[in-house]
């Protein structure tokens, strides 16, 4: 008699553990078949991918052609971080605006753009030398602002208009992540050696050209959606998605201050050549691509702040340990190890994943906690946007950090800087965990009492 009663049990018990997954039909238009749904994540997924090629090819080449203008270190440093400004600023603003306009719309424009932008910055080169640094400044704003709609539009889609779940598409969008910095250099050689300069902004310009005229056809336009009661801008509000958001922003300064460091510290400490740094870099961001999947597959089985925390703890000791860290003089007596740094940069990496996938299921579960809609674009958008502003400044902000250090110190006291920063995110995340336990406030959906 009691066996149907156990069996209804356990049936509510998986639904509740499957709540990250949306189903067609749930209150959206889910009206895409499998094949259509696959086809819309390539697409998207492709346009992501070859927009960050364009961001990253230009590390080996661009600072060449620009000190060929006259320009100085400084003025190069700028124009690369006007990129990661116009992020920033673009990112969380579009997220709100998705309160009046469609994903599709920003995603159609974001895309058109970086394909001028693209080919533009490219034509620079032959403006007169006082034109190129104020051409260049104002075309990497533009790419950078078309980045972070392209991002923030594509997340946005893939969650409303799929049935995969929140950390699956997370996960594929740092994946693309790790294959864009992997092969944008190398995409980037090849066709400067095809095409000279040149080349490389026309041939990526006219694949982002290629993918916007893709988008229009996979891309539904039928998207109806009634206004929140609850504005996405109150999101700002909630301490939970402030600490995920203050979270990406020093994640996010920690790993671009030793990749902008490192490949200076490999050539000057141990000898390290062009080549052999731009196999290791390309190696590390492989690592990247291939711990996304099992990491999005842990969170969804609901593990989200554990990763965020063993993450944070092991990049402690880590970055101590990539030069090593002067306090560790005890044990290494000054001494520099080629194989201890590329083994440890190796795990660094890994445990990257731990700390960049979790972060968006953990916004989306706070948003919906707080009264926020469950499956709403205007959600989705703004915890995209919040997040991946983050994102940008912390970009923007790690290599003048680290290049600040460096040029007081070296590099192996900025990652003794970062391992402390490392300590602050983990204490600050411990911190809001313990709190949220103590005041007995739910995390996710399901620990939420239904109203009657």
């Amino acid at each position: 008699m009691l066996e149907p009663e156990e069996q209804e049990f356990k049936s509510l018990l998986e639904e509740e553990d499957t709540d990250t997954k949306r189903p067609f039909g749930k209150r959206t238009d889910h009206s895409l078949t499998k094949c259509r749904e696959y086809l819309l994540l390539g697409v998207l997924l492709f346009s992501q991918f070859v927009a960050l090629c364009t961001d990253t090819f230009l590390f080996p080449f661009f600072p060449q052609e620009a000190k060929s203008k006259g320009l100085s270190h400084v003025e190069i440093g700028t124009i690369f971080s006007s990129f990661e400004f116009a992020r920033f600023v673009t990112a969380p603003v579009l997220g709100y605006l998705f309160y009046w306009i469609s994903p599709r719309t920003a995603c159609l424009a974001g895309t058109a753009l970086s394909a001028v932008s693209c080919v533009s910055f490219g034509a620079a080169t032959y403006a007169p030398n006082q034109m190129f640094l104020p051409l260049c400044i104002t075309i990497r704003v533009l790419a950078g602002s078309a980045t972070a709609s392209l991002t923030v539009s594509v997340m946005t889609i893939l969650l409303k208009h799929t049935t995969f779940q929140t950390s699956t598409i997370v996960g594929f969008v740092e994946m693309i992540q790790g294959g864009g910095y992997a092969a944008g250099p190398a995409l980037g050689a090849a066709l400067q050696q095809i095409g000279g300069y040149s080349c490389m902004f026309w041939t990526l310009g006219v694949l982002i050209g290629v993918s916007c005229l893709l988008q229009i056809f996979i891309v539904s336009a039928n998207v109806s959606e009634k206004k929140q009661s609850n504005s996405s801008i109150a999101m700002i509000k909630i301490p939970g998605i402030l600490v995920l958001t203050f979270s990406c922003f020093v994640l996010y300064v920690l790993s671009s201050s030793k990749s902008a460091g490192l490949s200076n510290f490999l050539s000057v400490s141990f000898g390290t050549e062009p080549r052999t740094i731009g196999l290791l870099f390309g190696f590390w961001s492989t690592l990247y691509l291939i711990g996304c999947p099992p990491m999005a597959k842990l969170v969804n089985k609901g593990f989200i702040y554990t990763p965020m925390v063993i993450g944070c703890l092991l990049c402690v000791f880590m970055d101590l340990l990539m030069g090593p860290s002067p306090l560790l003089n005890f044990i290494f007596q000054g001494k520099q190890y080629f194989e201890l740094t590329v083994a440890v940069r190796s795990l660094s990496m890994l445990s990257q994943v731990a700390t960049y996938v979790p972060p968006f299921q953990a916004a989306i579960n706070l948003a919906v906690v707080n009264g926020h809609e469950k499956d709403s674009i205007q959600t989705y958008g703004m915890v995209t946007g919040l997040l991946n502003g983050g994102l940008g400044l912390g970009a923007m902000v790690g290599p003048i950090m680290s290049g600040a250090v460096t040029d007081a110190a070296d590099f192996t006291w900025t990652l003794t800087v970062l391992s402390f920063l490392d300590m602050l995110i983990l204490s600050v995340l411990v911190v809001y965990l313990i709190w949220m336990k103590i005041t007995k406030q739910p995390l996710k959906p399901e620990t939420v009492k239904q109203d009657t």
